[in-house]
């Protein structure tokens, strides 16, 4: 298993960890377990923030950067419902103000998801997030002083724990908007991107989940209300994963679904490779372009893997066309197999391949490497016959890098030295 899988492990196990002590707590003292659910939800929403924040810089016109700007108020406004709890003595005159803050940070919550994913390519073309920062200030600024001040945000709760048809509409009103926002995402799923399509609809699932909780428990502290917290706080670590996991820590995937989402304007005939289906060498022409453009609003790992079959046209002599077609075809179907989907692939010439990617340069190795190994214990089961093929990889490095073309010539060097040293093992 690989570093990162195993970083994503453990830190699941952490928070699971985190949430059995919570579970604890609250059988001692449910004002200290209210508190502390309030406290880490918080502080995911924060961090959130912060980090979205400082990756707009390869990030740009990413919804996840709208997400964080939203949620550093959506938890400030959280916090002022943790303060303004009925068992504290924070704010005078506070005895409802908890639900009132609760429904607003849920509001703008649930009206922040839908705006994100159902309006995702307006926001991507014209966004300004300093005045995205700016309305969100000015909304929380306008909710905080409605309640707190001038008393004309309206009633959730009056005496007896009964809601307020205020509150039940607004229920409702919420559920709408993060049902609307779930067919949102599905609807734009690769523009979202397929790692952090689940999480997301997890998210909205377990809001949802929280407010009917919420709803139905009906303010008695019961089992329902602590399923509740449970699902609220959920829902924000997997926004954390999103935000974090898959914006900060693997930014090449932002980089790479775009240029994938061009990849339609590539399907014409003359940019195919008949025989593999593949997209050619002068397809590669014409995306490498684009490619570089990317990289350097992104600065993120671009990389090129070459391919190639050991003296392949030995074997078309020796054995065929229609063989060497079906080891060709076998080729590139284990090629198709084992790299990620996210990646492109190109049929350069007869015998050599390229592949796009954005993963690390050793991983890829191990990409080849694996490749490799499968297509000579294939070829030799199924045809009886010894190939073997040679791969030189290398990516961008931004100090040295200044053009894509640099990227292929490296690579290319490198499968020229591998080619090399194999004539010389054959002669000796």
């Amino acid at each position: 298993m690989d570093k990162g899988k195993l970083d994503g492990i453990r830190k699941d196990i952490f928070m699971i960890g985190i949430l059995a002590g919570l579970f604890v707590s609250s059988f001692f003292n449910y004002l200290l377990f209210h508190s502390l659910v309030g406290i880490y939800g918080i502080s995911i929403a924060f961090a959130v923030f912060m980090v979205a924040w400082n990756s707009r810089k390869y990030n740009k016109g990413s919804y996840i950067i709208f997400l964080g700007i939203a949620y550093l108020f959506i938890g400030f406004i959280d916090l002022m419902h943790l303060l303004s709890f009925k068992d504290l003595t924070v704010f005078a005159g506070q005895k409802y103000f908890a639900g009132q803050f609760w429904i607003a940070a849920r509001a703008m919550e649930s009206l922040t998801l839908l705006i994100a994913f159902k309006f995702n390519k307006r926001l991507k073309e014209r966004i300004n997030y300093e005045m995205v920062f700016s309305i969100y200030f000015a909304a929380t600024l306008l909710i905080c002083t409605s309640i707190l001040n001038f008393n004309t945000f309206p009633s959730c709760c009056v005496e007896g724990s009964v809601y307020t048809p205020f509150k039940l509409w607004s229920e409702a009103a919420i559920v709408l908007m993060l049902l609307t926002a779930w067919f949102a995402i599905d609807k734009n799923r690769l523009e979202v991107g397929e790692k952090a399509y689940p999480f997301l609809v997890w998210a909205i699932v377990f809001t949802l989940l929280s407010e009917l909780s919420f709803l139905i428990d009906a303010g008695n502290h019961g089992l329902l209300n602590l399923v509740g917290q449970f699902m609220k706080l959920s829902s924000f670590y997997m926004i954390y994963k999103v935000a974090i996991d898959l914006g900060i820590k693997k930014p090449h995937d932002a980089f790479f679904r775009e240029l994938k989402q061009n990849e339609n304007s590539l399907k014409d005939v003359a940019l195919i490779d008949l025989e593999t289906g593949l997209f050619n060498n002068q397809a590669y022409q014409r995306i490498k372009g684009k490619l570089w453009v990317l990289f350097k609003k992104c600065r993120t790992v671009v990389g090129i893997a070459l391919l190639t079959i050991s003296d392949f046209e030995k074997l078309e002599i020796e054995y065929g066309k229609r063989t060497s077609l079906k080891i060709l075809e076998e080729f590139v179907e284990i090629i198709m197999d084992e790299i990620p989907e996210d990646h492109f692939f190109f049929r350069m010439d007869t015998n050599t391949f390229l592949i796009l990617f954005g993963e690390e340069e050793e991983r890829m190795k191990n990409y080849a490497e694996t490749i490799r190994k499968r297509f000579v214990l294939e070829v030799k089961s199924k045809y009886g016959i010894e190939a073997n093929l040679h791969y030189g990889i290398s990516e961008n490095d931004s100090l040295l890098t200044y053009s894509i073309d640099n990227v292929y010539e490296s690579a290319n060097e490198n499968l020229s030295r591998k080619k090399l040293r194999y004539v010389i093992q054959e002669m000796e």
